[in-house]
């Protein structure tokens, strides 16, 4: 198990001010900032190479749903509404739990604003992009989300959706690639596995690049490689729901190492004898959704719990 770190940007530029440039966004789950300098990724060196090469720090929490959705919307999960890849909304009594359905965001998407400004856009598998956001989606968009499905693939329809012909073509094309973060949370972050895992999506990059070359866009193509987030190592827990049960208050806890504590009996007698047990624990820090840090930019009323707790490496937080 592992919590997030500062991840990757790469970009390389379109050559020229074009009246129809494409923009092309892969994203590569959690990315950290100094993987590519672990090994040798061809791919990635050549995109360096050619264009910039940055640390994003992501929003809060670092996590792949809110994420995702922040860069799609350029809103923090304040106002956006994704504060977490899974917690509970009050207001409609339902959890959200790695959700497709696209109308949990409460911010308009780029594929969105980018078609109501006749941009013809693309998805695939981008988070929050596989359902209609109020009624509008992208022009294209393969969906439903298959965690097995092949880079190979994305690059060959990346590939098909730019060889067909203006004003069909899309130009704006944003693709998940699942990038090392399955290696990294069943392997850990130092492991080879993600140095393994990275040189297969690389392979698929240097494809994608080999295409661009041979189809002549760099002229009027920018490409962006980012990532949601990066990790660091944890390897011990604290288990506040135990805690919580023991004393006899009823709670849902949802989070790791970020969680959020909704009570059952919110009143505030509760949530203080609620923040008092969480309070006295170890290696945990507490806050009532009221007295939550303003730069945590999370604090979505009906989203955020009547506690949020927060760790530090190597401590996440048990919970069901």
């Amino acid at each position: 198990m592992c919590i997030r770190d500062r991840c990757l940007l790469f970009a390389v530029y379109a050559l020229t001010a074009s009246a129809e440039p494409t923009v092309i966004v892969l994203s590569w789950d959690g990315v950290r900032y100094d993987y590519p300098d672990r090994a040798t990724f061809p791919g990635l060196a050549r995109v360096e190479r050619a264009g910039v090469r940055g640390a994003l720090t992501p929003v809060y929490p670092s996590k792949t749903f809110p994420t995702h959705v922040s860069m799609a919307t350029g809103a923090h999960p304040d106002v956006h509404g994704i504060v977490d890849n899974t917690f509970y909304d009050t207001a409609r009594a339902e959890m959200f739990r790695y959700e497709s359905d696209a109308n949990w965001i409460r911010s308009e998407p780029i594929w969105i604003a980018a078609e109501r400004q006749g941009v013809v856009s693309a998805t695939y598998f981008w988070v929050g992009s596989e359902s209609d956001w109020n009624g509008s989606r992208s022009r294209y968009r393969i969906a439903p989300f298959d965690e097995d499905r092949a880079e190979s693939a994305k690059v060959d329809q990346i590939l098909s959706w730019l060889d067909m012909p203006y004003p069909e073509r899309p130009r704006l094309i944003m693709s998940y690639w699942s990038g090392a973060d399955r290696a990294g949370h069943h392997s850990g972050p130092e492991s080879s596995a993600v140095d393994d895992a990275l040189r297969s999506q690389d392979r698929q990059l240097v494809r994608l690049l080999d295409g661009l070359d041979q189809r002549g866009l760099w002229q009027d193509t920018t490409l962006m490689i980012v990532s949601d987030h990066g990790m660091v190592e944890v390897h011990a827990s604290v288990d506040v729901e135990a805690a919580l049960a023991a004393a006899d208050v009823d709670a849902r806890v949802n989070g790791d190492t970020v969680a959020h504590v909704f009570l059952d009996e919110p009143e505030p007698a509760m949530v203080a004898r609620a923040h008092a047990i969480v309070a006295a624990l170890d290696h945990v820090t507490v806050y009532d959704r009221q007295s939550l840090p303003t730069e945590f930019r999370f604090a979505a009323a009906d989203r955020t719990g009547d506690l949020v707790i927060t760790t530090a490496q190597p401590y996440r937080i048990r919970s069901s």
